[in-house]
């Protein structure tokens, strides 16, 4: 008895900030601060919804379970949950108010649940978000969300659904804007199906829907943004019939891939939006012959709006200098996946504003000279590609932020150096330049440098630091440590000085064995001119000039070189 009094007092003195178990769940968050507590419990092999789940609890993840059922009592008290996730579990009994005690209920998922709508949330609640994605719902009651006025995305993907006026009782909310229908078995979509009136629609995706015909005959999408009618169509036989551009003004991203649409009415869809079109993605347009992916790319970027272009998965093989010659106000290019071994040398020559090329999953050998001198490019990725890199494959590309080659067969590296001088570096930290494992050079002359973390660049060889900040404490404490292979050093132009001429214990560079050459020449002081060496010293006969106040200097190799002038007319021997 005592023992088990013992461990209970010892859980009630638990600190509330760690997660701790209950029983299957595990609960993570502030005890005190109910907006933070959430308690996943997916994928534990449930049965029931368990009955210790804390009070103030605002997520609660019970998704990949063997729940069957909603008993009445099972989310009594939760009167903090916000976010409710039960997919992929098989309810097949709800009990009516099960979630009716939930007031401050906002997103509830519901995937793959094989549930009807009415069954699960015929209740008053402040639910803006609903997934009833991967269910078997073929009609929706016209009383099933009305209750629900605060909902502002659906999703209803991949169900049974076949009439348009199915979602007419959730277009109607007066709160929503997304709404996913995507993979069910709708034939058509007419305006006048779903609504008389303008709704507030800002996302509709239909993609993957048999549809034979998209009719819009009125002004009831105004606010719609996002459209995606992606593998819609059947047999190439896909209609298009929109009476009045401005029915779609406002339109700025648009997905035709995979659609089975004639050019002309493809053509016919643009030309709808082309007054607000910004992104549009053409991928895997399967029955497009070269020359017609040539022909829609020439009429989407005569859109003057228009700025980012995905062309993945389509069989373009050759990009020529003409391809992309329409494309002047491209910032973004993605011809992932397109079966790519060659390009022009001019290929991207019009396209003065791009930031973004992709061209990851093709055939490219090297990376080709398209990209050089492209000052305004930011991302570049040649993933699953090349197997060789030259010294010049990046030139000029001042601009990169972001470079992508993972999954590429690149046996070695020629001996480049990489280059990152005048920019505004105050420090180096370990895992900066962790994948670059091969590195030997490094220029970082005129930043900001003040400190190198110990690790950073365990293999460099090279490395230069001139005209930075670094002073006497950094050279012994920072920024020279973990450098084991380094053969020559510049720290010329910096901050280092020492107050008197006493014995530095231990010597600065007596952590770089490898050290040959070394240039510390004009630091940024003025003072009598001395330099101390260690007894024992190695160091070959040389004149130099000789910065004032250096330190005591104890290498453990001969140094081949020593650059240490600043103060004129100050010559040693040594």
């Amino acid at each position: 008895h005592f023992f088990l009094c013992f461990l209970m007092y010892c859980w009630v003195l638990a600190d509330p900030v760690c997660g701790f178990f209950l029983k299957n769940c595990t609960i993570r968050g502030n005890l005190s601060n109910p907006s933070n507590m959430k308690v996943p419990c997916y994928n534990r092999n449930l049965e029931v919804i368990p009955i210790d789940i804390p009070r103030k609890v605002s997520n609660l993840d019970l998704a990949m379970n063997k729940i069957s059922k909603f008993e009445k009592l099972d989310f009594k008290g939760l009167s903090n949950l916000k976010i409710l996730n039960m997919s992929r579990n098989q309810i097949s009994q709800v009990d009516d108010g099960t979630l009716g005690h939930l007031e401050a209920l906002q997103k509830l998922g519901l995937a793959h649940t094989d549930s009807q709508p009415c069954q699960t949330i015929c209740f008053r609640t402040i639910l803006s978000l609903l997934h009833l994605d991967n269910n078997l719902i073929t009609t929706i009651s016209s009383s099933s969300f009305q209750p629900l006025s605060s909902l502002k995305t659906v999703n209803l993907t991949k169900n049974n659904l076949y009439n348009m006026k199915e979602v007419q009782p959730i277009v109607q909310l007066p709160h929503l804007q997304e709404l996913y229908i995507g993979s069910n078995r709708f034939t058509s979509f007419q305006s006048q199906e779903i609504s008389n009136t303008s709704i507030g629609l800002r996302l509709l995706d239909l993609s993957q829907n048999p549809l034979g015909i998209v009719r819009i005959t009125a002004y009831i999408l105004p606010y719609l943004e996002v459209l995606d009618i992606a593998y819609c169509g059947q047999l190439g036989h896909m209609k298009w019939d929109v009476l009045d551009r401005s029915f779609l003004r406002n339109v700025q991203r648009l997905n035709l891939s995979g659609i089975e649409m004639s050019f002309e009415r493809m053509a016919m869809v643009l030309q709808t939006v082309s007054s607000s079109l910004v992104h549009l993605r053409l991928h895997d347009l399967v029955k497009g012959s070269r020359p017609k992916i040539k022909a829609l790319t020439d009429v989407a970027c005569h859109i003057p709006t228009l700025s980012v272009l995905r062309l993945e998965y389509n069989n373009i093989g050759n990009l020529s200098e003409e391809f992309l010659q329409s494309c002047k106000h491209m910032t973004e290019v993605d011809i992932s996946n397109t079966n790519l071994s060659q390009l022009s040398n001019f290929s991207f020559r019009p396209i003065e504003q791009i930031s973004t090329l992709k061209f990851g999953h093709n055939m490219l050998s090297s990376v080709p000279d398209a990209t050089r001198n492209l000052p305004r490019l930011k991302i570049l990725d040649l993933s699953f590609n090349i197997n060789k890199l030259g010294c010049s494959d990046f030139y000029n590309l001042t601009g990169l932020t972001k470079l992508f080659l993972f999954h590429n067969q690149i046996p070695n590296l020629p001996g480049c150096t990489l280059k990152l001088a005048g920019n505004k570096l105050s420090s180096i930290r370990k895992r900066e330049f962790q994948s670059l494992t091969s590195l030997k050079t490094l220029l970082l002359f005129d930043n900001q440098i003040a400190s190198m973390e110990d690790g950073a660049l365990v293999n460099l060889t090279e490395l230069k630091l001139g005209s930075n900040k670094i002073t006497q404490i950094d050279i012994r404490n920072t920024v020279l440590t973990g450098l084991p292979l380094l053969i020559s050093l510049d720290i010329s132009c910096n901050y280092i000085t020492y107050v008197n001429y006493d014995k530095l214990n231990p010597p600065p560079f007596s952590h770089l064995p490898s050290l040959e050459k070394l240039r510390i020449f004009s630091q940024r002081h003025y003072q009598e001119s001395r330099t101390l060496w260690g007894k024992g010293s190695t160091w070959n006969p040389i004149e130099f000039y000789v910065e004032p106040k250096l330190f005591y200097l104890e290498p453990k190799r001969v140094l081949q070189r020593v650059l240490l002038w600043g103060q004129p007319k100050n010559p040693f021997r040594f």
